[in-house]
């Protein structure tokens, strides 16, 4: 029988990887009931998306958790998922998109193509500097820079807007669980 600090464990490493990603299953969810996806930031999902991309290399050249590896995959397949929704439920999609040119394209594709380029480019710079500490680490680095930034572009969305209409608040919530999540999480299994 396996003693409770076990059963413990394997329920924190659960909601590590879980946890982060339940909000957007309610936005995904409110894209699909609404049929539109207006109110939300899909800049949140790119940034989601290529803080995820880089942990994942950043693990490859220096290992930590297996749990935040998994965390990380589950948050590519989600924000794939939600980007495929809100593109699906963009609405009204002009005929020229606004001044922005990177990260506000029409189609799936075109988002697919950027992230598979990236992660591309990653292998590619980690097989040529995979021994070279100051590559690895700034990847993480970089990683958890990205990352940091994740409530400013839904909140520069919602300055713009004057409403919070369209952006689900448990999204909001579940990030900022995991934050704390992340914060005690490491401090338990004494990761840097």
């Amino acid at each position: 029988m396996p003693e409770l600090s076990d059963v413990f464990n394997t329920l924190l490493d659960i909601s590590m990887i879980v946890g982060p990603v339940l909000g957007y299953f309610d936005q995904i969810n409110k894209f699909r009931q609404t049929k539109s996806s207006s109110g939300y930031s899909l800049d949140t999902t790119g940034v989601l998306l290529v803080s995820s991309i880089i942990r994942v290399h950043f693990w490859v050249g220096k290992r930590f958790a297996e749990v935040l590896l998994y965390q990380s995959f589950l948050m590519i397949a989600v924000q794939l998922v939600l980007l495929h929704e809100f593109l699906k439920y963009r609405f009204p999609i002009s005929p020229t998109p606004n001044r922005r040119w990177f990260w506000n394209w029409y189609t799936y594709k075109s988002y697919l193509i950027f992230l598979i380029t990236l992660s591309g480019l990653l292998g590619l710079f980690q097989f040529m500097f995979y021994k070279q500490t100051w590559f690895v680490e700034t990847l993480g680095f970089l990683s958890l820079g990205i990352e940091s930034t994740v409530p400013m572009p839904q909140a520069w969305e919602n300055f713009k807007r004057h409403s919070v209409s369209g952006f689900r608040m448990r999204a909001f919530f579940g990030l900022s669980n995991n934050r704390s999540r992340y914060s005690n999480y490491n401090s338990l299994d004494n990761i840097p």
